[in-house]
């Protein structure tokens, strides 16, 4: 795996009103946060400044740190697809299996009309394929919608999920989404490596047409559900063949989470210290070094 001496410098620019910041997008001059310990979207200006939610689901979480993690949805993944946003869940639990539409039209700010999309019988069927499913990232990459799924320790599996895009956008349009093992095109592992005996495992992506830009985290867990110390995190890239091409480390070390482009070569980033005290902080690389030819 060609591996890079540079270090992307991760600048930080805000502190967010929230901690477990697990995925983002960028549209326009708004970065849409989710958290995966939330029940709704946070959305910001380009410098951090709140600018209001988007509740996705019914209902209180508790507020005891353990009680809520028992309980949370823990969404991972949020990503851009035609005609609106995807909230992804994890899947690592089976109660954590749902997800949300937020349709969103042509030049317009989402809106409130949001359907919860049922990820169960698509987790389940992947379950088949997976000693411990943990799905991470999501990434719109030309025909296909990706799913990311996380290797953590000694369990899981680094692996991207292909389903087919139309097919997916066919079931977000029905008034009550259920997502199944039908759009599957097909599963493919990617090796990621390690940091001191600590395999990384994918925390998110977002495409570039039919390739990749992925974040990476190793901590030291063999429990998806457990956070652990961490021992290093990762930009990549993915060539049109799935394969890691380049791979950068980060500096400070923090578990990103959500990442996504700036439209100008750089991206934007928010990490998860796994303490609800502290604030998701969102950070900015202006642009990423160049792949090897």
């Amino acid at each position: 795996m060609p591996r890079l001496p540079e270090t992307v410098q991760l600048t930080r620019v805000a502190d967010l009103d929230l901690s477990a910041g697990s995925g983002l997008v960028r549209r326009g001059d708004e970065l849409v946060v989710v958290a995966d310990d939330r029940l709704s979207l946070s959305r910001y200006g380009l410098d951090g400044a709140p600018r209001g939610t988007i509740r996705l689901f019914d209902g209180e979480l508790p507020d005891d740190p353990i009680a809520r993690k028992q309980v949370k949805p823990d969404l991972e993944a949020l990503v851009e697809l035609p005609g609106g946003l995807l909230a992804v869940p994890s899947g690592s639990k089976r109660r954590r299996h749902r997800g949300a539409w937020i349709p969103v039209g042509r030049g317009a700010r989402p809106g409130a009309v949001v359907r919860e999309v049922d990820f169960g019988p698509l987790y389940e069927h992947l379950r088949g394929e997976f000693d411990r499913l943990n799905v991470e990232g999501a990434a719109l990459m030309g025909a296909h919608l990706v799913l990311f799924t996380r290797r953590t320790g000694r369990v899981g599996r680094n692996a991207l999920v292909r389903l087919r895009l139309l097919d997916v956008l066919a079931v977000l349009a029905m008034s009550r989404p259920r997502l199944t093992g039908a759009p599957i095109v097909d599963i493919t592992d990617v090796a990621l490596g390690d940091e001191g005996g600590t395999p990384y495992g994918f925390t998110d992506a977002f495409g570039e047409r039919d390739t990749a830009v992925f974040v990476a985290a190793a901590e030291a867990t063999d429990d998806p559900v457990q956070d652990g110390h961490l021992a290093g995190c990762v930009i990549g890239r993915l060539d049109a063949q799935l394969r890691v091409c380049a791979r950068w480390s980060v500096a400070p070390r923090l578990k990103l989470e959500g990442i996504a482009p700036d439209g100008t070569g750089g991206l934007w980033a928010v990490a998860d210290a796994d303490d609800p005290q502290v604030p998701a902080p969102l950070l900015h690389v202006a642009r990423l070094p160049a792949s090897p030819a």
